[in-house]
């Protein structure tokens, strides 16, 4: 499966334990897809080969990793996320205030109420609910258990949607994940996840499939629902163009996108998925049980993995980054 891997050590001031990381290209592409329009010969036609040229060599720098930022006002890093969608910021608020600068902060599909929600559906908790309230109970699971998380619009957003694809697509992800779950779970086991237990996650996914409701869900009203519980939204600006999907386990530290937009000319982009923030908001979850832990984690996954069949065409390389043993 592996193709090429290339390593490279953190630049001075980006130095994490004075260790290198790795970028290991997994595949060109994860077979699971329902959207030709975001095609990857399309998207890299339509950029060309300069910019996918110099995408390649972003990708690949030891500039693609970042710190998470260090929030002005607490001193600590930022605990929040967001979601891997490769455009860029326009607008940030917290709650209904607009602020001046785009901290950099982990990223999960969706952010961490979308994963959250998934936890809970893949554990069965949400079964005979509709898609709305899994939401609503996973928001206020959140807040309970005093776990940040944030989200993102988009300039593009209309009517019911929120411009989150994560959020605003969430019936198709769902069904799509079933749809895929053999594929799915081979994805998985590749990367090294311990999918023991994934089945009843799936089942789960396809007896609440049956309540969620689909024609009465409408993204945006998750996504101001975040808004009134004051957490950080970024508007996102432009068209789709993601031209590959990085995944990252390094803690602490995600991918600078805006890298790629930068020495592309903003023709190329990129999604980014920290696995870490993942295991971190599973933990978080349910500190003191480490089965629920795992199956928060391969609900999580399982559901990214359904974003990815939605958004894309199944078609996008795949890069791992680890910490170098």
């Amino acid at each position: 499966m592996t193709e090429k891997k290339i390593s490279n050590s953190f630049d001075k001031g980006n130095v994490m334990d004075e260790k290198e990381f790795e970028i290991t290209k997994l595949v060109d592409g994860l077979g699971i897809g329902k959207n030709p329009a975001a095609a990857y010969e399309k998207i890299i036609s339509e950029a060309g080969p300069d910019a996918l040229a110099a995408a390649e060599v972003a990708i690949n720098s030891n500039a693609i990793l970042s710190k998470i930022d260090i929030h002005p006002m607490t001193g600590k890093p930022v605990d929040d996320d967001g979601c891997p969608d490769g455009r860029g910021v326009k607008k940030i608020y917290h709650g209904q205030i607009e602020k001046e600068r785009s901290l950099k902060r982990s990223k999960v599909f969706g952010g961490g109420a979308t994963m959250a929600t998934a936890t809970l559906i893949g554990a069965g908790f949400e079964n005979g609910k509709t898609l709305k309230t899994a939401f609503d109970d996973s928001i206020h699971f959140l807040n309970d258990h005093m776990i940040n998380f944030g989200a993102h619009s988009a300039d593009t957003a209309h009517g019911e949607g929120s411009g989150c694809g994560a959020i605003d697509k969430a019936p198709e992800v769902i069904l799509a994940s079933i749809e895929y779950k053999n594929e799915i779970k081979n994805i998985l086991n590749s990367i090294g996840i311990d999918t023991n237990g994934i089945e009843a996650i799936f089942d789960n996914y396809e007896t609440f499939s049956q309540s969620m409701d689909k024609e009465n869900y409408a993204g945006a009203a998750v996504v101001t629902e975040i808004i009134e519980n004051a957490k950080i939204l970024k508007e996102l600006t432009g068209s789709h163009k993601e031209m590959a999907i990085i995944l990252n386990s390094c803690k602490g530290h995600t991918v600078d996108q805006s890298l790629v937009r930068q020495v592309t000319g903003d023709s190329l982009q990129v999604f980014a998925v920290d696995l870490w923030r993942v295991e971190e908001i599973a933990q978080k979850m349910y500190p003191d049980d480490v089965v629920k832990q795992h199956l928060s984690l391969l609900s999580q996954l399982v559901y990214s993995m359904g974003v990815a069949a939605v958004l894309t065409n199944g078609d996008l390389p795949v890069y791992m980054i680890n910490e170098r043993s």
